[in-house]
């Protein structure tokens, strides 16, 4: 495996002339709302919106290792953004070789409306030779940011989503740095919140994720560029307040 490195998310941005950037929106007051440490469990330090390990996952080394077989993952309570007029998703993972339409996370319904989840979810290794962050909005239709290629074999990798209704600001930052954004957000409100998981799909047929993840964060705001630098910069280690 090998570090995303700060050429190479460059890379990966200048491979996709047809994105959408948009600046980050200003955010001083987020605050952090859940946070999945991987100590020992699945708790949640901040929220006490425990989570469960199904299948094969477990914990060892401050790391959740999710070997990529059907039933391992992450089961998180819903109703973790419920209410949110923004949200950043931030994580440290380490991912290895994936099968197309793996999920870090997804967040949606248990039954189809409209031939979809209403979910939220970002892809490291997608079906259409991408990573993506993906969002109903407005149901039936997706809003989507991607960068061609994929994250497999990466090491310590730090993603950071931020969706932001009101400014219409919707991103994917790798490392810190800023991979792709769109400024055409509208709404979270078509994204349902009952079912939440790591490293599994709300759709059955597609493959669960192999790698390990040692921090998993949700802010109920947009995190600013500088914020999400900071927080690349301090590891998932840190001491927040």
């Amino acid at each position: 495996m090998t570090p995303l490195t700060r050429w190479t998310a460059c890379f990966l941005v200048a491979a996709l002339p047809m994105a959408v950037f948009a600046q980050a929106p200003v955010s001083p007051g987020a605050a952090l709302q859940h946070r999945y440490s991987f100590t020992s469990d699945a708790s949640d330090s901040v929220g006490h919106a425990n989570g469960t390990l199904e299948g094969a996952a477990v914990v060892s080394g401050g790391q959740v290792h999710l070997n990529g077989t059907k039933g391992t993952y992450v089961n998180l309570p819903g109703g973790l953004i419920a209410g949110d007029k923004a949200v950043t998703f931030e994580f440290w993972a380490s991912l290895g070789t994936n099968r197309g339409w793996c999920r870090v996370f997804d967040q949606g319904s248990d039954t189809m409306v409209n031939g979809g989840r209403l979910d939220l979810y970002f892809s490291p290794h997608s079906g259409a030779g991408d990573f993506r962050l993906t969002v109903m909005d407005p149901n039936p239709s997706e809003r989507v940011v991607r960068v061609r290629g994929n994250l497999d074999n990466q090491t310590n990798l730090y993603v950071a989503c931020v969706l932001d209704p009101p400014s219409g600001f919707m991103g994917i930052f790798t490392n810190g740095i800023l991979a792709v954004s769109t400024n055409r957000l509208t709404s979270l409100e078509s994204v349902s919140t009952n079912r939440f998981f790591l490293g599994r799909s709300l759709f059955p047929n597609d493959p669960p994720l192999n790698g390990s993840i040692s921090e998993f964060r949700i802010y109920n705001a947009a995190l600013s560029a500088p914020q999400i630098s900071d927080n690349f910069k301090n590891g998932p280690n840190a001491v927040l307040k």
